[in-house]
């Protein structure tokens, strides 16, 4: 059994797959991979908001309920795409129980107890996936992604609060760029004109 406060073995690196796992060549082909999925995923999301189709509702084109009232509507419907998404993250637990992919050798699967203590954590994630996809409704998906990046202000925020960490000078200069780059997209944002049909 590997102990958790030490890296394991190279041999069980190898077995499990993490070979090159700590080179930095790695580390930003993981880094990519994230970024491009993340912006796939708000890009197909939008797209799905802005399509159109003759349905069996009434919608309005504009602010004023009985003028120009169609059944031509766009399919705005976040809560959809909050169940694709939440349906295709868990396809991961057929790779895991049946595949045995992520599992380390020698670990039993995850307990009740340890489920049950992420409940919290989970509805929260989904509370946040449905707000966001909703906001996304309303804002363009460039202000949507990087209003998305002001997690990393709130984690710094709560890492020195709860966590009692240290923020260093370069992790400082980072959350205020996020800050600022937040602050300047969503201010933009504000300013963006309605586009017309």
């Amino acid at each position: 059994m590997i102990e958790a406060d030490k890296p394991p073995p190279p041999e069980v690196k190898e077995e499990l797959g993490f070979v090159g796992g700590n080179s930095s060549g790695f580390k930003l082909f993981w880094a990519f991979v994230m970024l491009v999925s993340g912006t796939l995923t708000t890009l197909s999301a939008k797209i799905q908001f802005e399509t159109k189709a003759h349905g069996l509702n009434n919608c309005s084109r504009t602010l004023d309920d009985d003028a120009d009232v169609t059944t031509y509507c766009p399919f705005n419907k976040p809560w959809f795409s909050v169940l694709e998404m939440k349906s295709a993250m868990s396809l991961c637990l057929i790779l895991y129980y049946c595949l045995g992919w992520g599992k380390d050798p020698g670990m039993s699967d995850p307990s009740w107890k340890t489920v049950c203590s992420v409940w919290l954590p989970a509805m929260l994630d989904l509370l946040n996936t449905v707000l966001g996809n909703t906001g996304l409704l309303f804002v363009s998906s460039s202000v949507y992604q990087m209003t998305r990046g002001s997690v990393v202000v709130f984690s710094a925020l709560l890492s020195v609060k709860w966590l009692g960490k240290e923020l260093r000078a370069f992790h400082l200069w980072a959350v205020a760029l996020v800050t600022c780059a937040v602050a300047v997209v969503g201010l933009a944002g504000t300013f963006e004109e309605e586009p017309s049909d």
